[in-house]
């Protein structure tokens, strides 16, 4: 018994492969829900201050949006579409990360800045708190800058994750 149920559910399988779709061009609307799933990944690792020092891990938001557009879809994705999905998933990311790191700069960094002051000089302490994510001294200037920067960084890492995806399918 155990042999018959094994090759159903190995009929099961090929059948659903079988059943995949040959377009292989995803839509603006089919790539949202998955680009929104990966963008929160890549937004929680970019926008929690030390995590962001990860940022070769943010990859992995454009690639879980590429394969969920494969298994939500059932459809081959190219590695065009995958790398424009994991780059809108980048792009929502940049925008999440930033919104994060605005509410920690706001709400943390004044006692932040107090609790390594009393180890480190002042200097010292900006520079650590900068290089963290943090921002001593909340500007809409700095904020501007940090926010174009995690857009581009984002977008760029989150299009290598998906076109990683799209590497790994041809295998």
């Amino acid at each position: 018994m155990p042999m018959k149920d094994l090759v159903e559910r190995f009929e099961s399988v090929i059948e659903k492969e079988n059943l995949i779709k040959q377009d292989n061009r995803v839509s603006f609307f089919e790539m949202f829900t998955p680009a929104f799933v990966g963008g929160m990944i890549i937004g929680i690792l970019a926008g929690v201050p030390g995590l962001s020092l990860l940022f070769f891990l943010f990859p992995i938001g454009g690639y879980i949006a590429a394969s969920l557009v494969k298994d939500y879809y059932e459809k081959n994705i190219n590695a065009k579409d995958a790398a424009k999905t994991g780059a809108f998933a980048g792009l929502i990311g940049g925008f999440f990360a930033s919104m994060i790191l605005l509410i920690f700069s706001i709400f943390l960094a004044e006692k932040v800045f107090t609790f390594f002051t009393m180890f480190m000089n002042v200097q010292d302490t900006v520079w650590l708190m900068t290089l963290s994510g943090i921002d001593p001294y909340v500007s809409l200037y700095n904020m501007r800058i940090r926010f174009l920067a995690n857009i581009v960084i984002c977008t760029f890492l989150g299009c290598i994750g998906g076109l990683i995806f799209a590497m790994r399918e041809k295998r």
